[in-house]
This record gives structure tokens, sequence and C-alpha cells, in this order.
């Protein structure tokens, strides 16, 4: 429902731009011809910057996502082991990203030694500035970075597959 209601306000906000940009240059250009073709170029470049930094985070998670995020597992030792989980951070923000980008480390621990047996890194983007604003601050999905997701498998699946009981 809410992704609903980003999407109208989104175009609401896009029909509002083109009709500022295109009443700006109906009064202030004197070419009657151009007038259609330099409203569309400047609703497009005013569109490109307001997702600008949702384009360019979006390079950032994938980057992320394919060089970090899944999962490593120790097979020989995790078999047939009791197996607890941290995580930490719990879905801290990372520094230095375009948009806002939450990350967190699972370890997969032997129980009895607290060896780490497996470990899965996972990342979550958020959207940008101008969905942000739209949505009054709250965190949405970012609408140009899709999936927004990556991480490794839950615990369930991975102790069915590793065949390890899984304990909190």
């Amino acid at each position: 429902m809410i992704g609903l209601i980003l999407c109208m306000l989104v175009i609401f906000v896009v029909l509002l731009v083109w009709l500022v940009v295109g009443l700006a240059v109906k009064r202030f250009s004197k070419m009657q011809r151009g007038r259609c073709v330099i409203t569309t170029f400047a609703v497009a470049a005013i569109l490109i910057l307001a997702f600008a930094d949702e384009i360019i985070g979006g390079y950032q998670f994938r980057g992320l996502c394919r060089a970090d995020a899944g999962l490593e597992v120790d097979v020989k030792k995790i078999n047939g082991k009791i197996i607890s989980s941290i995580t930490t951070p719990v879905g801290e923000y990372m520094t230095n990203t375009a948009i806002p980008i939450r990350y967190s480390h699972t370890s997969y621990r032997d129980k009895e030694t607290n060896e780490e047996l497996a470990s899965a890194n996972s990342y979550v983007a958020e959207s940008g500035w101008l969905l942000r604003a739209i949505a009054m601050g709250h965190s949405v999905p970012p609408l140009l970075v899709q999936p927004s997701t990556c991480s490794g498998p839950g615990n369930l699946p991975l102790a069915k597959r590793f065949n390890f009981i899984y304990q909190e």
C-alpha cells in the first residue's frame, strides 16, 4: 500500500515539475516552436538530477553485493555441530555511499568452542533524497535499485543444507 502511495506521489511530483518548467519556458522563451523540446529536455535533466543519488548508489550497492555479500562456510567442520548465530552490527549505516546502505555481518559459531564456522554479510539499500522527502523521512526501498537487499540464506535453510542444529 505504501509503495502505491509513493508511486502516485512521485508521478504527481513529476507532473508538477513538468507543469512548472513548461510554464517557465513558455514565459521566458522567445521561440514558439522549440518550447516543447526545451521543456522535455529540462524536465528530463531535473529528473536525472533528482534521482542521481539512486543511480550512483545503485552502482555502489551492486558492487558491495558482488564483492562481499553472501555466505562463507567451513563445510567439513560445521557438519553435525550445534550452532548459534551472532549478528553485528545490526543494520548499521555505511559511510561514503550516495544512498543509505545498511550492513550486517552474521557469524555462525560452534556452541561448544565458539569457533566461527560460517559467516554471512548482508546489505539493504534505501531510497535517495527525493523519495525520503516525499515519504517524510521514512525508510523506503529505492525505485531504481532492485532488488534492494542482498544477503546469505536464513538460519533454517542453512542448517538443513549443511547438516547442523541451529540454537539461539
